[in-house]
């Protein structure tokens, strides 16, 4: 619907829509309430990129891949990547990666994670770094009698969501997807739902919070990689972006007067 403002001459050079008009309204509802910011895109054909690798973990030439463990026991590894958004916090990011579970022993374990919050310093395993500002993806190959080896949800090292699904360890190249957002968290694995809008009580994204993957290994073990990785987030936008963006607005309302 167009708004007629030429109705009423105003003595001036300019005609202007009122800034509580359903149009501008209309307009400002439909700003973007994040800006795109950080990524980290990786096949792993030469290198790790930005990050850092902690205990076991290396960059494994034969396979071009992400090695957290070797198929050997008592192993612990992980990768942190550097802080996509220095300065600012997330309000939600797209993970992609494909995530490849051993071969290993006889009863192959322990598992991986996937982890966004406050930078790891030590490596960990399948529950992830427990540190109390921490969501964790586990993805855990091993039961210890009490039917553990599921995907699982964690936050601040306490489990809030279990999965009816065991990942692979016979070493296939699995495609895991991982997106956060207002509305919660969603997981997919081999191209299956496994979670859906899973609300995080005790955890909001901060400034200077990173992603990172981790895997352990005792006395059964397993090869454990992550391959192709690409990681994408948007920003909370800072008060004056938002401000400059509304007032650009009031600027799209003012219509010279024609002749």
């Amino acid at each position: 619907m167009l708004i007629d403002v030429a109705k009423k001459k105003i003595p001036a050079t300019r005609q202007h829509v009122k800034l509580n008009s359903p149009l501008l309204l209309a307009a400002a509802m439909a700003l973007p309430l994040a800006l795109h910011a950080g990524s980290y895109t990786n096949n792993f054909d030469t290198s790790l990129g930005a990050g850092t690798l902690l205990g076991n973990a290396a960059y494994d030439s034969a396979t071009a891949s992400l090695r957290l463990t070797e198929n050997l026991g008592s192993q612990s590894g992980a990768f942190v990547l550097g802080d996509l958004d220095p300065g600012k916090a997330i309000n939600s990011f797209n993970a992609t990666f494909a995530l490849i579970l051993g071969p290993g022993s006889g009863n192959a374990a322990d598992g991986a994670s996937f982890n966004f919050g406050t930078p790891a310093t030590t490596a960990f395993g399948e529950d992830g770094p427990n540190s109390p500002h921490m969501l964790t993806v586990s993805f855990d190959i091993y039961d210890n009698v009490g039917g553990e080896n599921k995907i699982q949800l964690r936050i601040n090292g306490a489990q809030i969501a279990d999965s009816s699904t065991t990942p692979d360890k016979t070493g296939i190249s699995t495609a895991v997807v991982v997106h956060y957002d207002a509305a919660g968290l969603d997981v997919s694995y081999n191209n299956i739902a496994i979670f859906t809008d899973v609300q995080t009580p005790g955890f909001t994204p901060a400034a200077g919070d990173t992603f990172a993957f981790g895997a352990r290994t005792g006395g059964e073990t397993a090869l454990q990689r992550v391959d192709t990785i690409a990681i994408t987030t948007t920003t909370v936008p800072e008060p004056t972006t938002a401000l400059l963006a509304f007032a650009g607005l009031g600027v799209l309302g003012i219509r010279r007067r024609r002749p």
